[in-house]
């Protein structure tokens, strides 16, 4: 669906635990060369109903 004027943003927060028990700083592991965190930010990026605020 494509957002238009009137569809509300969605907000998306990206829950990243650095100090997990099972596997300390997941969210930096890389992946294909690419930290974890930064392949969930270009995957929420691609959806029209997420809004970016600037520097985002």
């Amino acid at each position: 669906m494509k957002r238009n004027e009137n569809s509300p943003t969605v907000v998306v927060g990206i829950p990243a635990r650095m100090g997990s028990s099972r596997f300390p700083g997941k969210p930096l592991c890389d992946i294909l060369g690419i930290s974890m965190i930064e392949h969930v930010y270009k995957r929420c990026k691609l959806s029209d109903s997420v809004g970016l605020r600037p520097g985002g």
